[in-house]
């Protein structure tokens, strides 16, 4: 949810998948760390679950996060809470509660954690997501794709900033 400040413009990437692992082998964007081969491909999948998330005011989604031992922050939060940074889920729906129709930005959605937070607890909301990370965005496309979220949640493959511009995105191997 935090934006770094950052001046970034990623080339938006469309990944469009329909259901993961299978399906979704030959639709995962070919650009690193996977490259094209698909042994990679392969490997990365195997590193994926479905989770259950809790919203707030009781509303569950489902979603999907990486396996234990590879994200132990995010999807470990979620996996083991049914959130993640639970406090600021409750703050976020509360504000949007009280306007019909509002629109909540989700700048760096990450997975979706978020975004699908938001589209379960309060259906009148509207969500816009920006997610420029390829893994990322193929999670969050199908997890919004799972809970029937196509409507009302729009994704953007892009990362914003203060200016136009490109940067390199980073990876930390215990924190996807």
């Amino acid at each position: 949810m935090w934006g770094s400040g950052l001046a970034t413009r990623i080339v938006p990437q469309l990944v469009r998948t329909s259901a993961l692992p299978r399906a979704t082998l030959d639709r995962i964007p070919t650009l690193p760390p996977w490259g094209c081969c698909c042994e990679r491909k392969r490997a990365m999948l195997a590193t994926i679950e479905r989770v259950h998330g809790r919203a707030p005011g009781g509303r569950t989604f489902e979603m999907y996060a990486y396996a234990r031992g590879v994200d132990m922050f995010v999807s470990g939060h979620v996996r083991s809470h049914g959130c993640f940074e639970c406090g600021l889920s409750r703050i976020i729906a509360g504000a949007l509660a009280k306007h019909a129709n509002a629109t909540f930005v989700d700048i760096g959605a990450n997975i979706g954690v978020h975004t699908l937070a938001v589209a379960a607890s309060t259906p009148s909301v509207k969500v816009i997501a920006f997610e420029a990370a390829p893994r990322h965005l193929a999670l969050l496309q199908e997890s919004v794709r799972l809970n029937g979220f196509l409507q009302r949640v729009t994704i953007h493959a892009t990362a914003l900033g203060a200016t136009i511009g490109s940067v390199r995105l980073g990876e930390n191997g215990q924190n996807q």
